[in-house]
């Protein structure tokens, strides 16, 4: 089978690379088309991206490729007046371990064993937790799930490095608890360098000119130069110049106006001090702003910064770019903001005929919690560890199959993630601008609240919504907001109870020791990137 690939950003390299790699049968060519520029932003990758990096792709050294793509480890996420105006929440990630973690032997190695696996009456840490909180039986101890079920917690609070300097890796997981920032602008050549290219992938320049179709299916590519490339499999990646999909009956799906769709957004470069930029920090950092909210992502030599905003609601991009440079400060102001602007929406199909989207050509709803390429890696993966991806290949009457259950699961992810950014801006305490009275109007008029708890109260969360992964951003909203989330539907017995406080108690204690001894992240980066780093491989 062929499959090409047209676009050489981010997704177009991973997806390239991804299927060579794991289905070396397959001819798979990279069309390089020097018109379709990264963006640039999106810069955080999510939770599940260090074990995608070293099962999918084999990166084993993420040293070598985090080196070469100015990458830094993230280990959670700082909340400013999101939610609450003066409110400030950090977090860090928590894995949904199944309750049968506390009787295991906690083996680091079989975390994945337990993370939406081993159902139990008793049901997960985080269902525990918020049980016990609600319970208010052991006061401040679970004022936060994040001490105790977070491994990176402490290493947020104390600014340090999750690899001591003699090189050791000092979370319990290797491959689980943290996640990386990048430049958004490299990562994708990287990856075709380290993988898609070492492993078999074409790559081809040229402009694609015309798509010629027949029916629902694209029969050939006509280039600028007057080429001619024929494929059995077309992917579109070109970002949102929807290069191939434009062509096809796709279905689109809007999100409704209240969706954000602008941002302005500019890196600023480290100087040494702490007054330009904020010196590589592990976590990324979202502040609410009067008109929308601004993000600051540290990467090892600078930050990508924006300012995300609904032009429906506030057109004036000028009132925007002064209360974002006020914001930045005047250490900060030398680069210009560049304006970005999309439809807040995404395609219900990831496939229709023989043409495949990932990517922002896919969608694109929000840049809070980077869920288009979050969706990429989610659906590579299943269609590599399925063997769906072999099948088609070696079976074309398995196209029809293959077709409607990735655009059944593909929609499934869309939907939960609109789910998802409405629980984050529309669940608000704040009112003070026209902002945020709109989106808490909104969220009451969508009973927002309620249908977060009903995920909460439901058991079996995957038939009903499709995911299973949601509660750690409920409970991220109502830290925010300073609420209660209602109880979920188990049962702790009391070994069961006592097991989990002895567990939270000793990851807490231990991983505060941990960070507390461990390198100031204002060293580590230089230090960690040197020829004097112990362990160069890592």
């Amino acid at each position: 089978m062929r499959l090409l690939v047209v676009g050489a950003g981010t997704a177009g390299w991973l997806t390239a690379a991804s299927i060579k790699r794991n289905c070396p049968h397959i001819d798979v060519t990279l069309l390089h088309d020097p018109s379709i520029k990264s963006i640039g932003v999106g810069e955080t990758l999510v939770w599940s991206m260090p074990r995608y990096f070293h099962d999918i792709l084999g990166l084993k050294s993420r040293r070598e490729w985090m080196k070469r793509s100015n990458a830094t480890f993230k280990i959670g996420m700082s909340f400013q007046n999101m939610g609450t105006l003066g409110a400030v929440v950090d977090s860090a990630y928590a894995p949904d371990l199944s309750s049968k973690w506390l009787y295991s032997s906690q083996d680091p190695k079989t975390i994945f064993d337990y993370q939406y696996g081993h159902e139990s009456a008793e049901g997960s840490l985080l269902e525990i937790w918020i049980n016990l909180h609600n319970g208010g039986k052991y006061g401040d101890l679970l004022q936060s799930p994040f001490p105790g079920l977070a491994d990176g917690h402490y290493f947020g609070e104390y600014k340090t490095s999750i690899i001591d300097k003699e090189g050791n890796w000092l979370l319990s997981s290797e491959l689980n608890g943290y996640s990386y920032n990048y430049d958004a602008s490299e990562v994708g050549n990287v990856i075709g360098e380290l993988v898609g290219r070492p492993f078999g992938v074409k790559e081809v320049h040229g402009n694609v000119q015309s798509v010629v179709t027949e029916g629902d299916n694209i029969k050939e590519l006509l280039l600028s130069d007057g080429r001619t490339i024929t494929s059995d499999i077309y992917v579109d990646c070109t970002g949102f110049k929807k290069q191939l999909i434009k062509h096809l009956p796709f279905k689109w799906h809007s999100c409704d106006e209240y969706v954000n769709n602008s941002a302005l957004v500019k890196p600023i470069f480290y100087d040494g001090s702490d007054n330009r930029a904020r010196l590589p920090s592990n976590r990324s950092a979202m502040y609410g702003q009067k008109n929308g909210w601004s993000f600051e992502v540290p990467l090892a030599h600078r930050t990508g910064n924006g300012y995300v905003f609904n032009s429906r609601i506030t057109p004036d991009v000028n009132q925007i770019a002064d209360e974002y440079n006020e914001f930045l400060g005047p250490e900060n102001k030398e680069g210009d903001l560049r304006l970005l602007q999309w439809d807040p929406g995404y395609y219900k199909q990831i496939m229709v005929g023989n043409c495949m989207t990932f990517g922002l050509a896919w969608g694109f709803i929000d840049p809070y919690s980077a869920n288009n390429l979050a969706h990429t890696i989610q659906m590579l993966q299943l269609m590599i560890q399925s063997g769906d991806m072999d099948r088609l290949s070696k079976n074309p009457n398995f196209i029809s199959d293959f077709r409607n259950k990735y655009n059944h699961r593909g929609f499934q992810l869309w939907d939960n993630v609109e789910h998802r950014l409405e629980s984050v801006f529309r669940m608000t305490n704040r009112e003070d601008t026209e902002y945020w009275k709109i989106m808490k109007d909104v969220g009451e008029r969508n009973n927002t609240r309620e249908w977060v708890n009903e995920y909460v109260r439901e058991r079996d969360r995957m038939t009903k919504f499709g995911n299973k992964s949601m509660l750690h951003t409920y409970i991220l909203v109502a830290q925010r907001m300073g609420i209660k989330l209602d109880n979920a539907p188990i049962t702790i017995s009391e070994e069961t109870e006592k097991r989990f406080i002895d567990y939270f108690m000793k990851k807490k204690t231990e991983n505060e020791i941990k960070a507390r001894n461990s390198m100031p992240l204002k060293d580590f980066y230089k230090f960690f990137y040197s020829d004097e780093f112990p362990n160069q491989h890592i």
